[in-house]
């Protein structure tokens, strides 16, 4: 600011001078403390605002991975050993699902992020639903394997040894480890008390097996081959009756065990018998005939495996048959089933059908099956 100065020296009075650039400079500053205020203002409330999404995201993250906990409560407590190793990878899984969410869904996440999450979360899922279904599934498995044993009705050999890790699992006494193969799959490893070799059960394998098969991966002829041999057996010789000399003369009837019978249920006379009258029905006269006709037949309509017919309730698995027609000796053969033995296969059932079903010059008994009296 400037002064002007009158006669005598004395200072009159000041006459201000105004300066556009510090007019100019003064605009600006304002505008500049205005801008200033509203960015503050604006970051103010976007940190709020991520904040506020950030506690949000972190609420639906541990959401997500509080469902993999929630697995641990499905855990059969079958061997604590086992049972602490799963349960601590359900919270390693948990914190790798949570981590995965927050990334993927966060401001600076990715489509490849996303991707990532998506992939990880089906991954983990479907291996820990096959962990437990495979643990809490093994002992009933086991169980019928017994059985199966018992009877006679396994296909194949299985080892022993592998068979004592499996009930160690079970009962907690194998010493076991749960880890992921090459591949990244669940794989149990160790050995059974007593047993001599480390043997790895891969679980994805084991639940798949149980899924499509009803078992853990061993197989066996179902407990009621016999009836069912006989059903279909006869189903084709009813359809044939008309091309081989049959004799309808015997008359009678026997009592026979009831294949049907539910052994879960009450026993009863009309619902669920415990045996049934079966009665007699035609014989073949010419067996030379008969295997004739129902091998042609067999190997012309049948070449590819067996399908259903008209009267047969069910149609046999050929490696079952294969198995129970070695077990009655009808088959010599020691190798197991291939598809390339349907011909042989073919011939042997005729055998039986010509034999066993519709013997010639014998009371031929037709089992009826269906749990009642005919």
């Amino acid at each position: 600011m400037a002064t002007q100065r009158r006669s005598g020296g004395r200072i009159g009075k000041r006459a201000i001078i105004r300066d556009p650039r510090g007019m100019q400079a003064a605009k600006f500053t304002k505008d500049i403390a205005a801008q200033g205020s509203k960015m503050i203002d604006q970051a103010t409330k976007a940190s709020l605002a991520k904040k506020l999404g950030m506690k949000m995201l972190t609420k639906e993250a541990l959401a997500e991975s509080q469902a993999y906990r929630d697995i641990a409560k499905d855990i059969s407590k079958v061997n604590p050993d086992l049972d602490q190793q799963i349960i601590a990878e359900i919270e390693n899984n948990a914190r790798l699902i949570s981590d995965a969410y927050m990334k993927a869904y966060s401001p600076d996440g990715t489509p490849e992020d996303m991707i990532y999450f998506q992939t990880l979360d089906n991954d983990l899922t479907g291996q820990l639903n096959d962990l437990t279904m495979a643990i809490g599934a093994m002992d009933a498995d086991l169980e019928a394997y017994d059985l199966a044993k018992e009877e006679d009705r396994l296909i194949g050999a299985y080892d022993d040894d592998e068979d004592l890790f499996k009930y160690g699992i079970t009962s907690g006494n194998s010493d076991v480890l749960l880890s992921k193969n090459k591949d990244g799959k669940y794989q149990i490893t160790g050995k059974g008390a007593g047993g001599q070799n480390e043997h790895t059960i891969v679980v994805g394998d084991y639940a798949e097996n149980l899924r499509k098969k009803g078992t853990g991966g061993w197989k066996s002829i179902n407990p009621n081959m016999e009836a069912q041999t006989i059903e279909f057996g006869k189903s084709i010789g009813n359809a044939l009756k008309d091309k081989i000399q049959i004799d309808y003369k015997g008359q009678g009837s026997v009592t026979s065990p009831n294949p049907s019978f539910d052994s879960s249920k009450p026993e009863d006379p009309k619902t669920n018998p415990r045996e049934i009258v079966t009665t007699e029905s035609f014989t073949f006269t010419d067996p030379v005939e008969a295997r004739k006709v129902i091998a042609g037949y067999l190997n012309t309509n049948m070449s590819n495996g067996f399908r259903n017919l008209t009267g047969s309730g069910s149609v046999p698995s050929e490696e079952e048959l294969w198995e129970f027609l070695k077990r009655e000796g009808v088959i010599n053969d020691v190798d197991p089933w291939g598809k390339h033995k349907q011909a042989d296969l073919n011939d042997a059932y005729t055998e039986f059908i010509v034999n066993d079903i519709f013997p010639t010059g014998k009371q031929n008994i037709t089992r009826s099956g269906k749990g009642k009296l005919d």
